[in-house]
C-alpha cells in the first residue's frame, strides 16, 4: 500500500468542522465497496457522526474555545486514520 502525504489543514471549529465532517461522510459513502469495505465505511461514518455530536454538544453548552489545545482523541484519530485514507486527495 502506498501512503500519501496529507497536507496540513487549518483548524476548524463549530459549524465549519461539522460541514467538513459531513463532506467526509459523503466521501465514505461513495467509497463503500470501492476503496472501503462496507464495514470500514460504516465504522468511519459512525466515528465522524460521533465527532459531529460532540461538536454540537460543545457548541450548545458554550464550552467551545478556540485557544484549547488539540484534544487527545482527535490527535489519535489524525495520527492513526488520516494517513491511511489514500482516496482523500
Amino acid at each position: 500500500m502506498k501512503l500519501i502525504e496529507i497536507p496540513q489543514f487549518p483548524t476548524l471549529r463549530g459549524q465549519d468542522a461539522i460541514e467538513v465532517l459531513n463532506e467526509i461522510i459523503r466521501e465514505f459513502e461513495e467509497q463503500k465497496g470501492k476503496e472501503l469495505t462496507e464495514k470500514q465505511a460504516k465504522a468511519l461514518i459512525k466515528f465522524a457522526n460521533g465527532l459531529i455530536s460532540s461538536i454540537e454538544a460543545e457548541m450548545s453548552s458554550g464550552t467551545s474555545d478556540r485557544n484549547k489545545p488539540k484534544r487527545a482523541l482527535f490527535k489519535k484519530f489524525e495520527d492513526a486514520i488520516l494517513p491511511r485514507l489514500q482516496f482523500l486527495k
